[in-house]
C-alpha cells in the first residue's frame, strides 16, 4: 500500500469495497483502513414483520416531505448527522445536505417525514432504482426525540411504500450503531463494506 503512495504523489487516499469480515477486510483494518459504511441487504418481507408488532405513538403524524419545509427537514438532517458519535455523515456541510435533498426533489423520490404538532421530528428517504432495488438514501430523528421509537415508525413506512411498489430486496449503507443494530433485528445482512486508507495513515 505504501509503494502506491510512493510511486503516485496524486493519490491521497485509497478506496476499497470488500466482502464484510472476510480476510481482505480484516488485512485492511490491520493497515489502518477506516470503515466508510456497511453495505445492507434485506427483504421487504423481513422489515414489515419485524416492525408490525411495534405500536406506534398516535400524536406522530406521516406525511410526505412537502418543498415549503425543505429547510426544516435540512436543519433535522443537519442536527441529526451531526450528533450522532458513529455516523459516517457526521461532518457534512449544510450546503451538501441541500444537494442531496434537491437531488431527491429534483427526481421526484419519496421523502417520508414523521410530524409531532406540525413540526418534523424525523425522516427516511426510500428510493428506488432501475433494477428494482429499494434503498435507503437516508433517515434522521432529531437528537431530542430519539428513543420513542420513531426510526422504527419511518423505517416501517418505508417498507410499506416499497411493498406497495412492488419492490421485495433493498439496501442501504450506514456505519451508524443505532441503524446498525436495528437492521440485525430487521434481518438486513452486511455482505461488503466501504473501506478507505488515507495517504497520511501508517500502512508500513
Amino acid at each position: 500500500m505504501q509503494d502506491v503512495f510512493d510511486k503516485d504523489k496524486r493519490i491521497k487516499t485509497a478506496h476499497f469495497y470488500v466482502p464484510a469480515h472476510s480476510k481482505v477486510y480484516y488485512q485492511l483494518l490491520k493497515l489502518g483502513a477506516m470503515n466508510n459504511g456497511h453495505h445492507l441487504f434485506g427483504t421487504v418481507l423481513d422489515g414489515l414483520n419485524y416492525l408490525k408488532q411495534y405500536k406506534y405513538e398516535k400524536a406522530i403524524i406521516i406525511d410526505d416531505l412537502k418543498v415549503s419545509n425543505l429547510e426544516e427537514a435540512i436543519e433535522l438532517e443537519y442536527l441529526a448527522q451531526k450528533s450522532s458519535l458513529t455516523t459516517r455523515c457526521g461532518k457534512l456541510s449544510k450546503k451538501k445536505i441541500r444537494g442531496l435533498f434537491e437531488y431527491l426533489i429534483k427526481g421526484k423520490r419519496k421523502i417520508i417525514v414523521a410530524k409531532e404538532n406540525s413540526e418534523i421530528i424525523g425522516l427516511i428517504a426510500p428510493s428506488i432504482n432501475d433494477f428494482n432495488i429499494g434503498h435507503i438514501m437516508t433517515i434522521s430523528v432529531h437528537p431530542k426525540e430519539q428513543k420513542r421509537g420513531v426510526s422504527k415508525l419511518l423505517y416501517y413506512e418505508a417498507m410499506k411504500y416499497l411493498k406497495k411498489k412492488k419492490i421485495k430486496v433493498y439496501t442501504g449503507v450506514t456505519t451508524t450503531a443505532e441503524v446498525l443494530g436495528l437492521a440485525k433485528r430487521m434481518k438486513r445482512k452486511s455482505y461488503y463494506c466501504y473501506l478507505e486508507i488515507k495517504r497520511s495513515t501508517d500502512v508500513a
